[in-house]
């Protein structure tokens, strides 16, 4: 039976009292952790601090991303109304992203996988767009009218996100709608992007799944427009929903606040029923 063993561990004296944020590069080759104490260091994958950077900023890092391409960072602290980028290996630049709509504190920001676009959202329910290769800003209204919570990129190049105004929205990597919004009877909360169970194999991610109410997981695919979204409930012994994860060929893993966690296939025919728990 093999056994884990720690590579490297980094303590309080380093990260403060509260828990860090952390983010793998796309190839996997560095850890970028931001603290409480203003204070952002990149590590390999022996635990060597290859870079480290104080943040001119009063509030702790909530958010570290990784651009596509590995070569900048965009930070997000509490209460900030612009982001940071941080280029670690090509000068050690920091440089401060504002837009026009810069009054209003920042709750949520993602970087695509595949384009050199990073998006943020407010609380206002704005989501400002920027693109690294000409520095390009462009504000937008109008997706929402209240707080994004979450969002995520899909391998083509897709935007979801989610607001506190009960909206689900799909846009481009150039800030256009790319399909109706959907309208859904609660706050969704960490949407992602899947690949659907089917028998053509079809590896293109058209569905979104998010959680509701902390019970739920709703399903829909946006090319079925005039579809209902499937909702997936649990047995209310499990408690409320921690997280969830894709794994093997269309398959989710859903952990639970009570200690449980289940698999559930999402091909059609067998998604209803629990593979284990």
């Amino acid at each position: 039976m093999s056994t884990s063993k720690q590579i490297f561990s980094f303590g309080q004296k380093v990260n403060g009292s509260r828990a860090p944020v952390v983010s793998w590069s796309h190839d996997s080759s560095y850890l970028a952790v931001g603290t409480e104490r203003k204070y952002v260091y990149i590590v390999d994958k022996r635990g060597k601090v290859l870079v480290e950077k104080e943040l001119p900023v009063s509030g702790r890092v909530e958010c570290i991303e990784w651009d596509n391409e590995d070569e900048m960072l965009a930070i997000l602290t509490e209460g900030a109304t612009s982001v940071l980028l941080w280029a670690p290996f090509t000068g050690n630049l920091l440089d401060e992203l504002i837009f026009e709509n810069q009054k209003f504190k920042i709750s949520w920001l993602k970087w695509s996988s595949t384009h050199p676009v990073l998006t943020s959202g407010n609380e206002k329910g704005y989501l400002n767009f920027y693109f690294k290769k000409n520095k390009r800003k462009v504000p937008t209204m109008g997706k929402h009218s209240k707080k994004v919570i979450c969002g995520d990129w899909n391998n083509e190049g897709l935007l979801v996100t989610g607001s506190e105004d009960k909206l689900i929205t799909i846009s481009n990597h150039n800030s256009d709608n790319a399909a109706n919004s959907l309208a859904v009877k609660a706050e969704p909360r960490d949407l992602k992007w899947m690949t659907m169970k089917t028998e053509e194999r079809n590896k293109k991610q058209t569905t979104i799944c998010g959680v509701f109410n902390q019970k739920t997981l709703l399903i829909h695919d946006i090319t079925q427009d005039r579809s209902a979204p499937l909702e997936l409930m649990f047995e209310s012994k499990y408690g409320k929903i921690i997280d969830y994860q894709f794994y093997g060929d269309g398959y989710i893993v859903v952990g639970f606040s009570e200690g449980y966690y289940c698999h559930v296939s999402t091909h059609e025919k067998e998604m209803k029923d629990e593979i284990k728990s």
